[in-house]
């Protein structure tokens, strides 16, 4: 078992039993607070890794918890509480670069994103870590319709570009996800706007027959 905190939580990751990821806290209680490479915090990797099993067993060995690990973790009371707290939470960022409303868009938590909403999260947020990732953007690699739609009616400019001036439309026609291009075509998504290497959406859907039906 590696020595490093982070090195013994990628181990754990990989062998993915929460029960000995508990031992281990138990005997090691300071990797609930390891960071990774980009600054992610433990919670959130296991998150970021499709193991909320991992990322409660985490959640419990560490207090308190921040904004982001509860968005992450679907803790609505929580996240209410901390914006009464700081009128400035919703402008924060991640240590790895994202905004609240971008992970509870991505991490795939409607009612967190619905919370943030109303806040008036700044739904067309750029995040800082280089990849110009938008809430829009995060909903799509999420999957999640109900977050799209929602940054869209709270105004989110349909046709932003992230890294390689790739747009939510190239992303939902390359994933194959009908329902969420026609979501953006009925918000007004321009299917002609090419991303760096000359790609359209039309090109980012081929092989998905019913995306393609889309645009004509």
């Amino acid at each position: 078992m590696s020595a490093d905190p982070w090195g013994q939580l990628l181990e754990l990751f990989e062998g993915g039993d929460v029960g000995a990821l508990r031992s281990a806290l138990s005997e090691r209680p300071g990797l609930a607070r390891a960071a990774g490479p980009s600054g992610e915090s433990a919670v959130m990797a296991a998150l970021y890794r499709g193991r909320r099993d991992l990322a409660e067993a985490l959640a419990d060995a560490k207090t308190p918890l921040d904004l982001f690990e509860r968005v992450g973790l679907g803790d609505g009371r929580g996240v209410e509480a901390l914006l009464d707290k700081s009128a400035d939470a919703l402008e924060a960022v991640s240590p790895d670069g994202f905004t609240a409303l971008q992970l509870a868009c991505y991490l795939a938590r409607p009612s967190i994103a619905d919370i943030l909403l109303a806040h008036r999260a700044p739904v067309d947020a750029v995040a800082t870590n280089g990849s110009a990732l938008r809430a829009i953007h995060a909903a799509v690699a999420g999957g999640e319709y109900e977050c799209l739609r929602m940054v869209l009616e709270a105004g989110a400019e349909v046709d932003a570009a992230q890294n390689g001036r790739i747009t939510a439309l190239h992303a939902a026609a390359h994933r194959g996800n009908a329902p969420m291009v026609q979501l953006l075509l009925g918000a007004g998504a321009d299917p002609r706007r090419r991303d760096d290497q000359g790609r359209s959406a039309i090109d980012h859907g081929a092989g998905h027959p019913d995306v393609l039906a889309l645009f004509n």
